[in-house]
């Protein structure tokens, strides 16, 4: 996280939620990873757009939105993307 955390909301389970959808797309092939980079991104931005935060495990959708909070959110994505893409590439050399 980039900001210090600015809804109470925004538990742990939504940071290590979008750590994981970025290393997940870092490491499929790269096809099926981009629609799902493109996917998170426009679903970022449309709830950012729309002014609302939408809370899948609790079924909630608040009517509040900031940069800030679209930075943290984006933030965690790349930092997933990152080191899972690190970690695959290490261990794919090391294989050799």
């Amino acid at each position: 996280m980039i900001y210090p955390k600015q809804y109470q909301e925004y538990d742990r389970i939504y940071t290590i939620s979008h750590i994981l959808h970025g290393a997940v797309v870092s490491i499929l092939p790269k096809i099926p990873a981009g629609l799902l980079l493109i996917y998170g991104l426009n679903y970022q931005l449309f709830q950012y757009a729309m002014g609302i935060r939408i809370y899948i495990p609790k079924k909630k959708i608040l009517m509040e939105h900031s940069e800030k909070h679209l930075v943290n959110k984006l933030s965690e994505y790349l930092l997933g993307f990152i080191v899972a893409n690190i970690l695959w590439r290490a261990w794919t050399y090391l294989e050799k």
